[in-house]
């Protein structure tokens, strides 16, 4: 009987630490919290929105780190549908997006760096 648990005990540690190896090996980056950054890697570092909920702007401070990098920031609706875009160009260090015009509501942007989206968040307009 003392067998019988010692032998699930081990195969519960194998089966717990494949399972950590196997989520460890799925993490592409990790960026700690309150860093004040919406994404970092090697090409580019973008902050997250201020002020946030927006008002009557809302921007984003970017730095790109590397040439040829064809990155972008695009507001959308809540049913998908684009409301802006803009380019983050290597010799500018801001983007401001004017969200007078918006409704009061949800909205969602993404960054999107050489044509793959990298990350979704979540904007709230408030007027």
């Amino acid at each position: 009987m003392k067998l019988f648990f010692k032998l699930t005990f081990i195969t519960f540690l194998l089966i717990g630490v494949s399972t950590f190896q196997a989520c460890a090996n799925s993490i592409i980056e990790v960026v700690p919290p309150n860093t004040g950054k919406l994404f970092e890697n090697h090409q580019i570092s973008v902050s997250n929105p201020y002020p946030y909920p927006a008002n009557e702007f809302v921007s984003f401070s970017y730095q790109i780190l590397q040439n040829n990098v064809d990155a972008k920031i695009a507001l959308y609706d809540v049913l998908g549908n684009e409301v802006a875009s803009y380019r983050l160009q290597s010799e500018y260090n801001k983007v401001v997006i004017q969200t007078s015009s918006l409704r009061t509501g949800v909205y969602f942007y993404t960054l999107t760096i050489d044509g793959k989206n990298m990350i979704t968040k979540k904007l709230v307009v408030n007027h």
